[in-house]
């Protein structure tokens, strides 16, 4: 992508709606995050491998963000590794079934933080797709 595209790509209305639907998984990350630290006291076994791969997750998503912020032209780049990132989050739940139940405890469904994240993740994979499509 030139130079002269950026700026036109910048001030797409569709690429701001997409960067806020990054945006929010990584605040439904972080939400989860703040569930494992209030919680912690009461589940010590799993928020420490919990809570350390979630930050690392949070941090990579933020790290793409603030990348596309400042190079909008990375985009496509920066989508592979937020992919990545959603994967680990998947993984990380398949992984750790006392999770549930933790979350159950703190009155937080996971299946509805989960929900969120596809929903957000199915978003961004259907506007990603368009740009694909229309070759920026």
């Amino acid at each position: 992508m030139g130079k002269e595209m950026t700026g036109s790509f910048r001030k797409d209305v569709h690429f701001d709606m997409k960067l806020e639907s990054i945006s929010q998984l990584s605040r439904n990350i972080k939400n989860c995050l703040t569930i494992l630290e209030t919680q912690a006291v009461h589940n010590l076994e799993i928020t420490a491998d919990v809570q350390s791969s979630l930050c690392a997750i949070a941090g990579g998503i933020e790290g793409c963000l603030e990348c596309i912020e400042r190079h909008s032209e990375s985009y496509c780049a920066h989508m592979k590794h937020i992919a990545a990132h959603v994967n680990q989050i998947r993984s990380l739940y398949c992984d750790i079934d006392t999770l549930s139940a933790f979350a159950e405890k703190t009155k937080v469904s996971l299946n509805n933080l989960q929900q969120e994240i596809d929903a957000d993740w199915d978003t961004i994979e259907k506007e990603n797709h368009q740009y694909n499509v229309s070759g920026l």
